[in-house]
């Protein structure tokens, strides 16, 4: 068994460098094809909503929300805080799921509904509750998101009674799966690492000295001398000094 060497490793790559890359090209082409004709694509859209306790937000003779910034102080923000985690697990019952299935004409069950949507705290320290609905098409991922939007006001007062919501709207649907882009890029690389695997591991167990440079690069001896093939002598660099008279010597 060959020693192990990193200047062995190198030449290795260098020696197989085409059968690395081909390797390489031919995970990455499958992976490709694969996100572009096989998996389905997904998009998500997202908007927030933001809930207090009516110390940071009033409503106007419009019914419109804003800030009323005179009476916001941190025992307003801590309070508001304090019910994130509240109105996250009423966002996520099932009575707002069925009351947008009936919005959107039975198109969808409350319970696909759901499936597609994400209600998570933004951060322990934030006033954001962010919404986010994934599905297969762009226009109808950012449709639901902003209609369930338009519920949640009315939806989490009924729960909790003097709060006031603000909600800002999702503009669009991005592409969230596949990454095609990444995923080919990672089954090059495996494709790549794979291909050099095998290619060490043969040479690992080649026991075969095809010249001194290679003995050299195999194992850390030196070479004090070769002995030459006599049997290829006649057509060889050997043929003048061992080769007379249609007879061999030294054979």
């Amino acid at each position: 068994m060959n020693e192990f060497s990193i200047y062995h490793i190198f030449r290795l790559l260098i020696k197989n460098f085409v059968v690395i890359l081909l390797c390489a090209i031919l995970f990455g082409a499958a992976a490709f094809c694969y996100c572009e004709f096989h998996l389905e694509e997904r998009y998500a859209a997202s908007g927030s909503v933001v809930v207090t306790n009516g110390g940071i937000f009033e409503n106007d003779n419009q019914n419109t929300q804003i800030t009323n910034s005179d009476k916001v102080n941190n025992a307003d923000i801590a309070a508001s805080i304090n019910l994130l985690t509240t109105v996250k697990d009423i966002l996520s019952t099932n009575d707002i799921y069925k009351e947008l299935s009936d919005k959107l004409g039975g198109k969808y069950s409350y319970g696909q509904l759901k499936s597609f949507a994400s209600i998570t705290k933004r951060s322990d320290y934030s006033l954001f509750i962010d919404v986010k609905f994934e599905m297969g098409d762009k226009d109808e991922a950012a449709k639901i998101t902003n209609m369930f939007l338009e519920l949640t006001p009315d939806y989490i007062n009924e729960s909790i009674p003097n709060t006031r919501t603000r909600i800002y709207a999702c503009d669009g649907a991005g592409k969230t799966y596949p990454r095609t882009t990444s995923t080919t890029a990672l089954a090059m690389l495996i494709g790549a690492l794979l291909a050099f695997v095998v290619v060490y591991i043969i040479s690992l167990f080649n026991t075969t000295i095809e010249s001194e440079e290679d003995f050299k690069d195999r194992y850390n001896i030196p070479v004090l001398g070769d002995i030459p093939d006599f049997a290829t002598a006649k057509s060889g660099k050997y043929a003048k000094s061992y080769y007379k008279g249609g007879s061999y010597y030294g054979n």
